[in-house]
């Protein structure tokens, strides 16, 4: 058992990144439908301002990405800056699934940490 470091249990040590970039249009027509299905499926009461509605006017976008701007928690100890754009456009689905962070593991809290216990890192 070895003592953990505070800091480990803090969010503003967790990766993170900022998207920089554009909005633009998707055409509607059958895209709209299967857009629709999948956007309420995670958002099931965004149902009531989908494109067609008729009593405001809205349609689907998508982010175009130019810039990304890592921070990957402390910058001590993790890489902070940009990434390049043919890095970040060549990650796979199948990487970005596998990784999990320690605030989406099940139990973790920020500030957890108990001062003078001992935790296995």
């Amino acid at each position: 058992m070895t003592m953990a470091d505070p800091s480990t249990y803090s969010a503003a040590n967790l990766p993170r990144f900022s998207l920089l970039g554009y909005v633009e249009r998707i055409p509607g027509g059958d895209a709209d439908a299967e857009l629709a299905r999948c956007f309420v499926k995670a958002h099931p009461d965004a149902r009531f301002w989908l494109p067609g509605n008729r009593i405001h006017e809205s349609h689907f976008v998508r982010l175009v990405v130019t810039q990304v701007y890592w921070i990957g928690g402390f910058g001590d100890r993790a890489f902070i800056g940009w990434i390049p754009l043919e890095e970040w456009q060549g990650v796979t689905k199948e990487e970005w699934e596998a990784v999990r962070l320690p605030g989406e593991k099940p139990g973790w809290k920020e500030w957890s940490f108990v001062e003078g216990a001992e935790h296995d890192l």
